[in-house]
């Protein structure tokens, strides 16, 4: 968002000021309760991912959509549940959500209010995802993932897999 700087911490979401970035400032902390917690920023909306199964050890998985408008008094616009949230990325009206072992999600967010489910990958372990410009990479217990996507459809198409195996060392 330019000049803030969005972090997220097991017990909230912190805004920082980094319009003098040698000295950022503290503008906000917007509270939740405990839980592991990454966030994505994208125009006036932040998204924010609360998993319970951890080691944050809460028992709440959940999506918020949080109005950033005003970084000075963030407001929480809807919560929906999830399995086992983890990591997250944000691109034009596609909302992607790594589940760990439940997979990836791939949601529609042109209504905040109504999110809606476009894809679901189940078959692998997701933890981590960067997307842009219709090129998605995943991280997770399988390797490293490449999907295309793109506006009008609702699938994520695979492109490549970079396989990982565990060894006992």
């Amino acid at each position: 968002k330019g000049e803030f700087l969005y972090l997220g911490a097991n017990d909230a979401m912190y805004i920082f000021s980094i319009s003098d970035p040698e000295n950022p400032s503290f503008v906000f902390r917007y509270s939740h309760i405990v839980s592991c917690d990454p966030v994505v920023v994208q125009g006036n909306r932040a998204y924010v991912t609360m998993r319970g199964a951890s080691r944050c050890n809460q028992g709440v998985n959940a999506l918020e959509i949080i109005d950033i408008s005003d970084p000075y008094n963030p407001r929480l616009i809807r919560n929906y549940s999830m399995e086992n949230p983890h990591g997250l990325a944000v691109d034009n009206n596609f909302l992607f959500l790594c589940e760990g072992e439940f997979g990836l999600k791939v949601f529609d967010i042109s209504n905040e209010l109504n999110i809606t489910l476009r894809d679901e990958i189940r078959d692998i372990h997701a933890y981590d995802v960067i997307a842009r410009d219709g090129t998605l990479t995943l991280t997770g217990d399988d390797g490293i993932f490449q999907y295309h996507y793109e506006a009008g459809q609702s699938e994520v198409v695979l492109l490549s897999k970079i396989p990982v195996t565990r060894t006992n060392v």
